[in-house]
């Protein structure tokens, strides 16, 4: 005999209606309660699932979240090429962010450092401007000490430029040279620019970020060698906000210094990254 899904089972079929209807029920109500614990015991199974997944990759989500973060950031801004030191392992990218003839502003500020050697000062320039020139660039010296008080002087020059090499040193006195020339200011109207480029390493990527507090005991923030300036500037150009730390765990003499940059970050709970010699950071959104 078979059996319709709208007809009593045989087996319950015996008595009256009444008691058939109720037996009915009484089963739609286990079939119920066992539904609803199965799906409640999906749920309890895929929260588990889902909780365990965090904890065994929390440390890729934690990079996914900052790659994202970190890109939220400077969309839609001017390119950038952010190396630890010196020219960094990404050259030939470099090379392509600018068509050839490109015009680049050297500067080169963060040596104006008091004590500082005007012949090794000199020399790292030369040869920054020389590896320039030989990417295609033409490379301009632009010393900002030339344009203190002079901001539309200034803000004319860069205007008429394809992008910014900034050279390592003192982030501090670099920051009072930019404010002293008008340079900030330029800068936030620059950063709108799709095609400019900011290059730089060091020093001249540590000024991006929203404090220079993150690197006060690398670089000295008492050193004042424009006589027109003689209080610290703590405020950086605000591209970032969290510190960025160069030359962390590498062959350069300010690494251990940088690894005690690192430590005071996490102490204080200050969001930061870092890089070691040889990797750049590029933002390039084409």
């Amino acid at each position: 005999m078979t059996t319709s899904a709208n007809m009593p089972h045989p087996a319950l079929s015996k008595g009256e209606g009444s008691e058939e209807i109720s037996l009915n029920e009484k089963n739609k109500k286990v079939l119920s309660f066992g539904e609803d614990q199965v799906r409640r015991n999906r749920h309890i199974c895929g929260s588990c699932f889902f909780l365990f997944f965090i904890i065994v990759n929390k440390n890729l989500i934690n990079k996914l979240i900052a790659k994202l973060y970190f890109r939220h950031q400077i969309l839609s801004e001017m390119k950038y090429y952010l190396s630890s030191y010196r020219f960094g392992n990404e050259v030939e990218k470099l090379k392509v962010m600018l068509p050839p003839g490109s015009k680049i502003g050297h500067i080169n500020n963060s040596r104006d450092f008091s004590g500082a050697n005007p012949e090794i000062r000199y020399k790292y320039q030369e040869d920054e401007v020389i590896e320039l020139a030989s990417f295609g660039f033409i490379v301009e010296s632009l010393d900002l000490k030339k344009y203190f008080g002079k901001e539309d002087e200034l803000r004319k020059t860069l205007y008429g430029l394809d992008g910014l090499w900034v050279s390592g040193g003192n982030t501090f006195v670099l920051r009072q040279a930019m404010k002293l020339s008008g340079f900030d200011n330029i800068f936030n109207e620059l950063r709108q620019r799709k095609d400019f480029l900011y290059a730089g390493y060091s020093a001249g990527i540590c000024i991006l970020c929203d404090s220079l507090k993150y690197i006060k005991n690398v670089d000295d923030p008492n050193d004042f060698p424009y006589e027109v300036n003689k209080q610290i500037i703590w405020d950086g150009l605000g591209v970032f906000n969290y510190g960025i730390l160069p030359h962390y765990q590498s062959e350069h003499f300010e690494s251990e210094d940088i690894a005690k940059e690192v430590q005071q970050c996490i102490d204080n709970k200050w969001l930061f990254k870092t890089l070691r010699d040889g990797e750049v950071i590029i933002i390039d959104e084409e």
